[in-house]
């Protein structure tokens, strides 16, 4: 099996050749977002692989698993390529897609900053500050304010969350770092203490989604969605994820 990775991102994404509803092998694009998604030397593992198994064996559906940069996700999913998760306050998607009943797991944003910076409790009040953000993210439609010339915010990029804390770490010319709750907790175990705060932004839901113009696009997420139905009485969906949302 080929991997290949370039950039993080929590999105799955699924090239579907569709024929009469008869698949061929479904290539099941991932992005690294620890612990959901791990890479460790030729294999991928992590929460949101375990799903993929068990959502594809209930509907009868073989699949390769590839990586993609978070930044080629976001086109492949826009332009009606792929199926994958999604978020539905992302711009990217716009009405273009058709989301799972039920959302797969939750994430939470949070601000890091060092302990002598003013807390955020809005992003209004990221106005006139620098912003550090991981490439390829849309922060649930957070990143359209964020990139908005009117209110004047520095915002600057790094390819990955390790990098990310260690330039927040080392201040390099920004003031906060915008990242996720459970990976942010994954990647701080791996270093030393950096003397970082954190707020919690907001939080919302990831989902299966499939582009309206995708062949078959209803009987496909009809599927998806008794599959995952069936997941969630039998507490299978709630096995793999109650220790991850924190």
């Amino acid at each position: 099996m080929k991997l290949y990775v370039k950039y993080i991102s929590f999105f799955v994404l699924i090239s579907l050749p569709i024929q009469g509803f008869c698949y061929q092998p479904l290539v099941v694009g991932v992005s690294i977002f620890p612990p959901y998604t791990v890479r460790s030397e030729k294999q991928i593992t992590g929460i949101n692989v375990e799903f993929y198994k068990l959502l594809f064996s209930r509907i009868s559906v073989n699949y390769e698993l590839r990586v993609y940069p978070r930044k080629r996700l976001n086109g492949l999913i826009s332009n009606g390529s792929l199926v994958g998760f999604g978020a539905k306050g992302a711009s990217t998607y716009n009405d273009k897609v058709y989301f799972s009943e039920l959302p797969v797991f939750s994430v939470t944003l949070r601000v890091y900053s060092h302990k002598n910076r003013k807390t955020i409790n809005s992003i209004e009040d990221f106005r006139g500050k620098s912003v550090l953000l991981v490439s390829g993210y849309e922060y649930d439609g957070l990143i359209d304010y964020l990139l908005d010339s009117k209110n004047a915010i520095r915002v600057q990029r790094t390819r990955g969350h390790d990098s990310a804390f260690m330039m927040l770490a080392a201040g390099r010319g920004v003031d906060y770092l915008i990242s996720y709750d459970v990976t942010s907790e994954h990647v701080l175990m791996k270093l030393a203490s950096l003397g970082l705060k954190h707020t919690e932004l907001k939080s919302f839901d990831i989902y299966f989604s499939v582009p309206k113009i995708y062949p078959n696009a209803k009987e496909l997420i009809g599927k998806v969605n008794g599959a995952m139905r069936q997941l969630k009485i039998e507490g299978e969906l709630d096995r793999l994820y109650k220790n991850v949302n924190i």
